[in-house]
């Protein structure tokens, strides 16, 4: 939601978390004013989604070629990367092109899970963008940096636009201690008794 969330972490956990129970994964890192996702998975960024966009044969490449031609396999078996390319002050409007859909539309044919990193929607459209072509979205929050106004004003702004709220991720929550102490017993009380799972 907000620049420092944690939400390019969140989907590349997911990610991971996704090709190890066998899913054909694809994270596509459209965050094209911060791109990361070619530092985490330690692959080449020389060409990406801007790449793609930019080609005036978009369609017609974008449906003829090998995946191996349009996104690159990481070092986690059935996890692929497609990462930005090369960005500059201008390169989000590439988000704004016919070529998106067209691209997104040939990833669902490769994969069974596309995950969207996105520049932060409090500061800019491009969640929005991209959520009108996804099945839905799903909200990275940091813990204690939103009001509950803030959050309900980012929830109307993907009603509004008909974009499906899949859940939230609340990143860097810490309980307190005497919180923790309460689950510990708790949790105590059932741990020795007979007949439950431990």
């Amino acid at each position: 939601m907000d620049a420092m969330e944690g939400k390019t972490t969140v989907v590349a956990n997911l990610g991971v978390a996704a090709a190890e129970r066998k899913v054909r994964v694809l994270l596509i890192d459209a965050d094209l004013r911060r791109p990361r996702l070619h530092e985490i998975f330690n692959i080449a960024n020389d060409r990406g989604l801007t790449d793609l966009l930019r080609r005036s044969d978009a369609a017609s490449f974008i449906d003829s070629s090998p995946v191996e031609g349009l996104a690159q396999p990481t070092h986690i078996s059935n996890l692929w990367v497609l990462p930005s390319g090369q960005t500059d002050g201008t390169t989000a409007r590439l988000l704004y092109s016919a070529n998106l859909g067209a691209l997104l539309r040939r990833f669902r044919r490769d994969f069974h899970l596309v995950l969207i990193d996105t520049s932060p929607m409090n500061l800019y459209a491009d969640a929005r963008i991209l959520g009108r072509m996804s099945d839905g979205v799903v909200m990275v929050v940091r813990s204690n940096t939103k009001t509950t106004e803030e959050l309900k004003a980012a929830c109307q702004k993907f009603s509004q636009d008909q974009i499906p709220m899949l859940g939230m991720v609340l990143n860097d929550w810490k309980m307190n201690s005497s919180r923790a102490r309460a689950y510990g017993r708790y949790y105590g009380r059932y741990r020795d008794q007979p007949g439950t799972c431990a």
